[in-house]
């Protein structure tokens, strides 16, 4: 008897402690608000500058400009810095002779700003025509990215010479997502590749540059709203590939190439 009530005493004297995947939900809630925050401001300010300079400006003057404060400058010296988010870029020295047709993966509302600040020249998006719906940043994807609704043939036979043109008239690169959309699964490190990017690069005869992002759906899970964990997330540049002479009947060879690179990546950070 005197046993239990000893037992009873001990248990109840005992600190409560909370379970570690509870704090980390909390924290990463409360620093969610707070990078939704940092976000909203960031891309108002954007859409402000914009509003004026693709104003007063001819269009391909206000389009560089625009691609650095979206690419470069706030990412870098803002966005990153604020969220204490830490970029390690690994490869980024062998991209010395754009433009590049260049994929990457995608996990995370993370990927775009990366994407940008990590490669050292001017590159374009290829996006979703329903983008340009999202309440201001909308707005920037219309004015600086090359819009396909993929459901149109019309439409996607248009962004093909959209991106010819940016590769080859205006130098700037085209990174293109080849999973078509954003994995919100766990267990799925890459999902299959679309064609386009590799038929773009061979058509056009443009080198293809494939960057892994690493650990970005760690830091803003794509399963998660207004949910970040501060901490470190790579982005890997694989050396460009050279597509000279190569036909469309190579395209499924490229594919699997690189996506197979890619996935040995994946693999060793995430094993």
């Amino acid at each position: 008897m005197k046993d239990k009530v000893q037992l009873l005493i001990e248990q109840f004297s005992k600190k409560p402690t909370l379970n570690m995947d509870v704090l980390r939900l909390i924290g990463g809630k409360i620093f969610g608000i707070y990078g939704a925050t940092v976000m909203v401001l960031v891309i108002t300010t954007i859409v402000l500058i914009y509003n004026v300079i693709f104003r007063i400006l001819p269009y391909e003057r206000a389009l560089k400009i625009g691609l650095w404060l979206n690419h470069h400058f706030f990412p870098k010296y803002v966005i990153f810095p604020l969220l204490l988010v830490r970029v390690k870029i690994h490869g980024r020295q062998q991209l010395t002779n754009p433009p590049y047709v260049l994929i990457s993966n995608h996990r995370s509302a993370l990927d775009i700003i990366l994407n940008g600040m990590t490669f050292p020249h001017t590159m374009q998006f290829l996006s979703k025509k329903e983008m340009e719906k999202a309440p201001l940043l909308g707005y920037i994807i219309k004015k600086t990215s090359i819009l396909v609704d993929r459901k149109s043939i019309r439409s996607r036979a248009l962004s093909f010479k959209a991106m010819q043109h940016t590769l080859n008239e205006r130098k700037n690169s085209v990174m293109i997502y080849p999973e078509g959309t954003r994995s919100k699964s766990e267990d799925i490190l890459l999902q299959p590749f679309h064609d386009g990017a590799f038929f773009l690069a061979i058509k056009n005869q443009t080198p293809l540059v494939a960057q892994v992002l690493v650990y970005t759906d760690r830091r803003y899970p794509p399963t998660e709203l207004a949910f970040l964990i501060p901490g470190v997330v790579h982005a890997i540049w694989c050396e460009p590939i050279d597509t000279t002479g190569m036909t469309v009947a190579d395209m499924p060879q490229l594919k699997e190439r690189v996506r197979q690179q890619m996935l040995s990546i994946l693999e060793k950070y995430y094993s």
